[in-house]
């Protein structure tokens, strides 16, 4: 493995690693990006390994059918959320795969025709094709219909421009009526980090409940712990109807991601629903994953979110 610096284009040849810390030929390095801030409880933590371990041991792997483990995962998942389905993925592209999965179903099987979805620019919400339709880089417009982000620089701005994108919102679902769902990251990040005020995830949720419309949020980058709760929305009292995990859901030991559905959206979407890779779930992403919530502490939440606010 290869660092480059940017700077001096000097390539610094990674010998090991230690927690947060990466020994290379150059010196013992931090790395600031943490994996894009998967691997939160360090590279080396030994409560993940031996989880992952004993897991892999027992149960090989889980094709199409479930296991002791893989259940215990998904409640805890779930656990104190208004969710009740999980649905296993592989990368966190996947797993927002899933997630419009499970929305394109949820209206087939109510036999709406609802094929649309709105989301915000710019984002980043995997590497597949269909990621790619909702970034705009291909061109889909009966897929996805793209609103422009709020991106604000100044904080003192952020809940003006907010505003503003909320009307746009508005404005594009009073427009079109095929659109079925609202995407969106639960903390926006591709070029800078901006979260979300209080103010707009209350004000997002209720244009979706005005339009009828799922809201689903795109939980890869920023849940399982950075903001604190397992999910974003979890710090504003307020429920989507689907959202998805990744990354440090495992820590970045092994790919596993997931959607989860409130009862609604799981009551019609679990109908013939048929969405699943020929390796999914892996057990050694299940054994990660327990291994994570092992070390999960809801107690460090209110310190996570006083960091954040004073940050």
């Amino acid at each position: 493995m290869l660092i480059i610096d940017k700077f001096n284009n000097d390539k610094s040849k990674i010998f090991s690693s230690e927690s947060f810390w990466v020994n290379t030929d150059a010196g013992k390095l931090l790395d600031i990006t943490c994996g894009h801030t998967a691997y939160i409880y360090g590279y080396t933590n030994e409560t993940i390994f031996k989880k992952m371990t004993d897991v892999q041991q027992e149960v090989p792997y889980s094709l199409h059918q479930s296991c002791t483990y893989e259940d215990d995962l998904a409640k805890k998942i779930c656990e104190g959320t208004d969710f009740v389905s999980v649905a296993w993925a592989i990368s966190g592209s996947d797993g927002v795969e899933v997630a419009l999965y499970t929305n394109d179903n949820y209206w087939k099987q109510r036999g709406e025709h609802k094929p649309k979805v709105l989301t915000f620019g710019p984002n980043y919400h995997g590497a597949t094709y269909l990621a790619q339709i909702f970034r705009q880089e291909q061109n889909n417009p009966n897929r996805c219909v793209m609103v422009e982000g709020p991106g604000w620089n100044d904080i003192n701005e952020r809940e003006m421009l907010e505003n503003m994108c909320i009307n746009r919102v508005r404005q594009a679902l009073e427009n079109d009526n095929e659109i079925g769902a609202v995407l969106m990251e639960g903390a926006p990040w591709p070029e800078r980090f901006r979260p979300w005020s209080e103010s707009w995830w209350i004000q997002i949720r209720q244009v979706c409940d005005d339009f009828g419309v799922n809201l689903i949020v795109d939980d890869v980058f920023a849940g399982m712990g950075k903001t604190g709760y397992k999910f974003t929305h979890e710090n504003y009292g307020i429920t989507p109807d689907i959202a998805c995990l990744g990354k440090s859901l495992t820590n970045g030991f092994s790919p596993l991601s997931c959607s989860c559905a409130t009862e609604e959206i799981t009551y019609y979407a679990s109908k013939d629903f048929d969405y699943s890779h020929t390796w999914s779930p892996n057990m050694a992403g299940i054994g990660a994953g327990l291994g994570v919530f092992e070390l999960f502490d809801t107690e460090q939440i209110a310190q996570v979110n006083t960091r954040l606010h004073s940050i």
